[in-house]
Order: structure tokens, then C-alpha cells, then sequence
């Protein structure tokens, strides 16, 4: 019920009668959810929380209309019950739907020009990568890699129309890839006019592994399956497999000693930097991911009763400019509980004097990145072998995982911003229970756990080294 974001946005006096019915009953459905608020006597689920996965199933209709406009007019009936279910829900006229012709106001896209075969590869990795852009659910690193990838793949196999490839012809990108050096320069490598391969040798060096030639073979599928979709030919891509070998490396998830994770505690009180002192203790009690808790801030708590749970947005502002929070999943942004024990170090104070926990990060180009680094080499002074051994700072957050399912399972997915197990747990799945607040934020730190070198730590000192590495770092950038 938004316009398209290649239009002009409406006001309600330009919108038609029939749609200012829906918006008018929209409007008072809200109103009344506020006025059950404000009355303070609310049934088990909260009015908000009722009218969550109304919303929620809008907005993923409508996200899904707006990437593929060619299916739009299949998700109209579906946008159609689901506000008229939250009309019904809140007691409103439902049946003013039935008078507007289009819920989902999606404009399809005119298709971009092409011959009788398709658009040529070149054109339809342009539009897929606009596509990824303006979904905005991919970093941008990751964006420039994938274009950087479907570059490779044209510089191969040539720049023909979608329907010009052939199966054989992806079979033979992906032996190119198998004999391509681990570390090699895309613009070393062409084919000739003879249709011979030009690239680097091995000489002893290991080759591409089978998950980086699916990671190369990933956009290139994602291109075609779009674009024979829409021409209705063949995709060349159906029927390739990568077998990908076992893994012979332990988890990245795997929970971190706890032997190793108190000796990071000694660090950090040793480092006496603020970062080094609350990063491992933050990571063990959210068991969130270390790119959301990088942005705690004070905007982001809220009070109930006498604990407090954290509600982040998708966007904060930072100096000079506004930036996404860096999620993996939906669920990432659903609240989670802030435990005592973090209360108790301090960082509800910090926040509220200082905006974000980790302020002076803040100014980094990307302050996740800057904050995991110094985790890890933390970890590393700790004893931690790193990566092969699954010892890493996100090593932390399958301890508190694994700490929280065993005191509170039936809160530990909202906790740790997992999705639902099953459509069955989905219901309700919007917060933890406000019952559920005070277990979760009293569950007892793990056995063997000791924090108490934090506690005799120099919090202005702390804050003073953290505010030297900014300078420091601001003086090396410019």
C-alpha cells in the first residue's frame, strides 16, 4: 500500500476515494491499538505485537513484488486477505478493501530491450546487480564482488545473449575455475581465439577450492535464473552440481573454551582499553553478532520494569553520516534481553553518558569490522588458535548460545536473533515475553566464569586509551 520508489510518493488528497477508505480504516485500526495501550490493561499479547505480523507479512509481499515486479500480480490476493484479516483483527470495516482495484501499488517495470533470444549477459548482470543495490540486504563489499565475479564470467565466456549459452558452456567456465591457482588475477586470464585457456599456472600452489568456484558460480546462476525466467527458455545453469568436500576444520560456531575466554578477560583488564575490556564480556551475554552489538546505544534500550531489553533499528547515525546496521538476517533485529550482569559493569550508564557503548569506534569506516579485528587479536593473546581450530570471536556467541538454551530454551532463538524452527513457532514470534524478561536476564553467568577483573577495572582510563586510538587512527586516515 506504498507507492513504488520510481514514483512520486501520493498524498493522502491525491489518493482515489476507495484507497482513502482503506487508509482511514488503517488509521483508526492504529488509533485503536494506541488507545488499548495507553488504557494500560492489555490481554496476553500486547496490541503492537498483534498487529506485527500483519505488518510484517506486508512488507514481505510487498519486498518481494518490488524485486520481482513479473509475479506481482500474484501476490495481490494475498496483500488483499492479509488487510482485511488486520482490519478484521482490530475491528474494523474490512469489506472497503473489495472497493480498490490494486493493493500492492508495484509498477512493472517495462522489460529491458532485447532481441528474440534475450538481453545480452552484460545487460542482465547490470540489472541483477542494480537489483542487489537497491535491496540493500547485501554489503556493499559483497555487492562489488558479485559484479566483479559476473565480470569474470563474461571476460571467459564472452558476451553473448541469455539465450545464446548452452549447458556445456557453464561446464566449461567451472573446469576453468578448477584450474585456476587459489590467489591469480582475473585479467591474467582469457581465452584465445584457437578457444585456448590463458591463465596462470599452479607451480605448486594450491588451486581454487570447491566452495570459492560455487561462490564464483553463485551470480552467474542467480543472472540466468532470472532472465530465462522471464524469456521462458532453458536455463543452462539446471542440472550443474559442485560436490563440495567435507569440512576438515571444526565449526566456526563452535563455543569457545571457557578456559580461553578468561584469559581474554585478564587481557583486556591488562589492555585496559574499553574495547578490550567489555567486547568478550558483550559478546558472551547478548549472544548476539558481533556487527549488531558494535552499534549499542542508548536509542536502543528500552525499560521493563527493572531490567531492560535492547530493540535495534535498521539504521543509526554515526559522525558525519547514517549508516546501516549491519544485519545477516531479518531476525537479527528482533530485541533481545540485557542481562544483569552487563547492567552491573556499567554500560547502561555508558550509553546513556556517551550515545553508543563503543563511541569511539563509531568513527571508523566500518566500525564492526575495526571491533571484531580487535577481538580476535584479543582472543589470539588469550591462547586462541584462530579459525582452523573454530577460535574465533564469534566463538563467544556459541558459548552464550549454547549457555542460554540450557536456562532458557524456550527464549534462546529471540535471544540470539535465530529465526522460528517451524512455521508452528512462528506464531507470537515478534519479542521474548515480557514474563520471560526477568529469566533471561538473570540466567546465571556459565560455571567457571570469571569477570572479575572487570570490576576493578579504570573506566575513565579506558575510555581515555580508546579516545587515543581514535586520534591515532584519524591521523593515519588523513
Amino acid at each position: 500500500m506504498t507507492e513504488d520508489s520510481e514514483t512520486t510518493s501520493l498524498s493522502y488528497q491525491d489518493l482515489p476515494a476507495a484507497k482513502r477508505a482503506v487508509v482511514d480504516e488503517v488509521v483508526a485500526a492504529a488509533n485503536t491499538m494506541l488507545a488499548q495501550m495507553k488504557t494500560g490493561r492489555l490481554s496476553r499479547a500486547s496490541p503492537h505485537l498483534a498487529m506485527l505480523p500483519f505488518m510484517d507479512q506486508l512488507r514481505a509481499l510487498e519486498a518481494t513484488a518490488r524485486t520481482q515486479p513479473h509475479i506481482a500480480g500474484l501476490l495481490e490476493k494475498p496483500a488483499r486477505e492479509t488487510v482485511k484479516s488486520m482490519l478484521s483483527a482490530f475491528g474494523r470495516d474490512e469489506t472497503c478493501v473489495d472497493h480498490v482495484d490494486q493493493v500492492l501499488d508495484v509498477r512493472v517495470p517495462e522489460p529491458p530491450a532485447a532481441t528474440a533470444t534475450g538481453i545480452k549477459f552484460s545487460a542482465a548482470s547490470e540489472a541483477y546487480v542494480d537489483e542487489l543495490k537497491g535491496r540493500r540486504t547485501m554489503s556493499e563489499k559483497d555487492v562489488v564482488r558479485y559484479d566483479r565475479m559476473l565480470w569474470f564470467f563474461r571476460h571467459v565466456t564472452g558476451d553473448r545473449t541469455i539465450a545464446d549459452y548452452r549447458q556445456s558452456d557453464i561446464r566449461t567456465y567451472v573446469g576453468i575455475l578448477r584450474r585456476l591457482p587459489a590467489r591469480f588475477s582475473p585479467e591474467e586470464v582469457r581465452i584465445d581465439d584457437g578457444g585456448n585457456l590463458i591463465a596462470p599456472a599452479l607451480n605448486g600452489s594450491s588451486a581454487l577450492s570447491a566452495g570459492t568456484i560455487a561462490s564464483y558460480l553463485a551470480p552467474v546462476r542467480a543472472v540466468f535464473a532470472r532472465e530465462c525466467g522471464n524469456v521462458k527458455i532453458s536455463n543452462p545453469c539446471d542440472g550443474i552440481r559442485l560436490e563440495k568436500p567435507r569440512k576438515n576444520r571444526p565449526s566456526r560456531s563452535r563455543p569457545l573454551p571457557l578456559d580461553i575466554f578468561n584469559k581474554a578477560i585478564v587481557e583486556g583488564a591488562r589492555d585496559g582499553s574499553l574495547v578490550a575490556l567489555l567486547l568478550p564480556v558483550v559478546g558472551l551475554l547478548t549472544a548476539r553478532r558481533i556487527g549488531l552489538f558494535t552499534f549499542l546505544n542508548r536509542d536502543w534500550l528500552e525499560k521493563v520494569n527493572s531490567h531492560y531489553i535492547v530493540r535495534p533499528t535498521e539504521s543509526v547515525v554515526l559522525p558525519g553520516r547514517r549508516a546501516r546496521t549491519p544485519i545477516k538476517t531479518d531476525e537479527s533485529m528482533v530485541p533481545f534481553v540485557l542481562h544483569e550482569e552487563l547492567v552491573r559493569l556499567g554500560v547502561v550508564e555508558l550509553m546513556d553518558e556517551r550515545g553508543f557503548l563503543f563511541a569511539e569506534a563509531m568513527s571508523a569506516d566500518d566500525p564492526a569490522a575495526a571491533l571484531s579485528k580487535r577481538g580476535n587479536l584479543l582472543l589470539k593473546r588469550a591462547g586462541a588458535r584462530g579459525r582452523a581450530h573454530g577460535q574465533t570471536f564469534h566463538g563467544i556467541r556459541a558459548r552464550g548460545i549454547t549457555h542460554y538454551r540450557a536456562h532458557v530454551p524456550q527464549a534462546v532463538r529471540l535471544q540470539a536473533g535465530h529465526a522460528a524452527a517451524d512455521e508452528h513457532e512462528g506464531y507470537d514470534w515478534a519479542e521474548i515475553e515480557p514474563e520471560l524478561i526477568p529469566a533471561v536476564a538473570t540466567v546465571p553467568l556459565p560455571s567457571g566464569v570469571n569477570l572479575s577483573p572487570l570490576y576493578s577495572a579504570d573506566i575513565r582510563r579506558a575510555i581515555a586509551l580508546e579516545e587515543r586510538l581514535a586520534r591515532a587512527r584519524a591521523k593515519k586516515s588523513g
